[in-house]
């Protein structure tokens, strides 16, 4: 397992037993490289990132940096190996909620911004974009989107409404049928990273999806 910095001051260690993460370890973390630097580029306020490859490393860095870094998550989350996406939607922010009374905002950076627009005026053009996010992981799939109803949406919606709707996904995620659809651009398909995905949710005039988010 990995555990990374994502900020100058938050350690964020990934250590759970949920099956999506399971099967990676030290021999190939690795191969996820990729995938946690687009993760970390998102974060406009990142300062460092650090990599380790075993717990014992990281939990050596943290217990020798206590004075520099607030750690994240506690030591009992992080002891137990709790899955903490249900900890951040119903605690964390929820708590953020209740003090500014108002939930936090999708905001891409200058660059990304002006490539979403760019993106848009080139592919949708005179429609309306429309995010949708779909997923398929057969590491857990009872977390999946319904693929024939999306695609029955979408065959649906060709002719009766003048909307484009950009596919947020991971590449192998795609399913080759959406391509058959006119009114369907598959983001993957033009190598989009995360942080472009997630400019072009904050661009559309609607996105459709669950809290999984894009991925």
């Amino acid at each position: 397992m990995t555990g990374w910095i994502w900020r100058s001051f938050t350690i964020r260690p990934l250590r759970c037993s949920d099956p999506a993460f399971s099967q990676i370890g030290s021999e190939n973390f690795l191969w996820h490289l990729s995938t946690v630097l687009q993760a970390a580029q998102v974060n406009p306020h990142l300062g460092s990132l650090f990599l380790f490859d075993s717990h014992r490393r990281l939990e050596e860095f943290a217990s020798g940096n206590l004075d520099i870094y607030d750690v994240w998550p506690p030591l009992l989350q992080y002891a137990n190996r709790e899955y903490l996406y249900y900890r951040v939607f119903n605690e964390v922010l929820f708590d953020y909620f209740q003090r500014e009374k108002a939930l936090p905002q999708l905001k891409s950076r200058s660059p990304a911004r002006a490539w979403s627009r760019a993106f848009i005026e080139r592919h949708v053009g005179s429609d309306v974009p429309v995010t949708v996010q779909i997923r398929r992981n057969p590491a857990n799939p009872e977390r999946d989107t319904h693929s024939d109803s999306w695609i029955s949406f979408f065959q649906f919606s060709l002719g009766r409404y003048p909307v484009k709707f950009l596919i947020i996904c991971a590449q192998h995620e795609v399913d080759a049928r959406l391509r058959q659809c006119p009114n369907v651009i598959v983001a993957k398909d033009h190598c989009t990273n995360v942080e472009q995905d997630l400019a072009l949710v904050d661009a559309a005039a609607i996105h459709m999806g669950h809290l999984l988010g894009p991925v």
